[in-house]
């Protein structure tokens, strides 16, 4: 519908151009385009600067960006909906009663930093990211996740230890809660250790591919299982909903998922 409203626009806002020269029209564009285009890695690298040299504590630091990584997101910064609803925005009057100034003109440019940007931008940054060799890293990625589990694990069990010492569950109750956390973390720190052997390929050992098609195997028995549960009566169909929602979880940490 947006681009739709463009096409029924563009015929009129080129008709309201007719008192602006060819030059300062030329001339709007462009200096938008260059706005458009220079502000984002500015900004990409002030952002990560500024709290530098001022010694800011922002939590957790990432790496800082690389040049060629600035270069790819800053050439991902398409503009669409957003620039469209707001250049809709300018009123066509002001207060008086008179025109908005050079309300078309806004209108052309911002047409064309969604063209340049969405059309030119978008059609080329696949070619520009294997250009630039920029590449997931999967490794890392899988590292951050399971070093979020086992962190969300340990706040867990840190939970348990203070609800036993509260006296608000019995310690043999605290026990077992705590004792399936620990093999929960057991298991995933085993399998991401497969993960963790093989950095060179990504991880993808025999094992831990062997691993993964059993954990597969063993979520599909589970879910048939229940279809079977339900089927026969034995099972609702909002409590097979719920065990598949678990299960469904369940299989997304798995890796390669």
């Amino acid at each position: 519908m947006v681009f739709l409203l463009i096409g029924a626009q563009l015929p009129a806002v080129l008709r309201g151009l007719h008192s602006e020269s060819a030059d300062i029209t030329a001339g709007a564009i462009l200096l938008t385009l260059a706005a458009v285009l220079l502000v984002r890695p500015l900004w990409l690298i002030l952002t990560q600067s500024v709290p530098r040299l001022l010694g800011w504590g922002l939590g957790h630091r990432a790496p800082p960006l690389t040049g060629r990584e600035v270069v790819a997101l800053s050439w991902a910064g398409t503009r669409g909906v957003i620039t469209l609803a707001a250049i809709f925005s300018v009123p066509l009057a002001l207060n008086d009663g008179r025109p908005f100034p050079d309300r078309d003109l806004l209108l052309l440019c911002a047409y064309i930093v969604v063209l340049v940007t969405l059309v030119g931008q978008g059609l080329t940054l696949g070619p520009l990211l294997r250009r630039l060799n920029l590449r997931a890293d999967l490794v890392e990625e899988a590292q951050v996740r399971h070093d979020a589990r086992l962190a969300a694990i340990t706040a867990a069990v840190h939970a348990v230890n203070d609800m036993q010492t509260d006296h608000e569950i019995p310690a043999g109750v605290a026990d077992s809660v705590r004792g399936a956390l620990h093999r929960r973390a057991g298991r995933r720190q085993a399998l991401f250790g497969m993960l963790a052997e093989s950095e060179a390929d990504l991880g993808w050992t025999p094992e831990l591919e062997a691993a993964i098609r059993a954990q597969h195997a063993a979520i599909d028995a589970q879910r048939e299982e229940l279809v079977r549960w339900r089927d026969s009566g034995r099972l609702s169909d909002e409590g097979l909903r719920a065990l598949q929602r678990e299960l469904d979880h369940e299989q997304s940490t798995i890796p390669g998922a």
